[in-house]
Parts: C-alpha cells; sequence; structure tokens
C-alpha cells in the first residue's frame, strides 16, 4: 500500500514512532487484526522470530502472502 493511498483512506493512519528508541514508519489500519513488522526492520535490528502453529493467509492490495513466522 503506497503512503498517497493511506493518506486518503480515512480508516488507517501512517506516522513514525519510536520503537525501543528506534525511529519506524507505523501504519495503523482500524480494522487490522493482527500487526505485522517488515523483514528488513527484523535483520536491522536483530528481532527473535519463532514459527507460527498455524500460518496466517495475509491479503493486502496487490498480492497475497503466507505468514509463518511471529
Amino acid at each position: 500500500m503506497s503512503a498517497k493511498i493511506v493518506q486518503e483512506a480515512p480508516e488507517v493512519m501512517l506516522g513514525t514512532f519510536a520503537i525501543n528508541s528506534t525511529p519506524a514508519t507505523v501504519l495503523f489500519g482500524s480494522g487490522a487484526s493482527h500487526s505485522f513488522i517488515a523483514h528488513m526492520f527484523i535483520r536491522q535490528h536483530s528481532i527473535p522470530l519463532c514459527a507460527l502453529k498455524n500460518p496466517i493467509l495475509v491479503n493486502s492490495p496487490g498480492r497475497g502472502m503466507l505468514a509463518t513466522l511471529h
């Protein structure tokens, strides 16, 4: 989802917030049932991951993907 689309959608909000003192771009969706984090952010900040017992199919504009880690 592009920043332009986000700015035009009343049900979402885009902003920069500090996460453990690190600036991060955050997208809040009022209808979201889960939270996700970009792989690049995880790698850059050495965030540990675990396998999901039941993977989640995530649908977003343009494509769907299977989330297998948390």
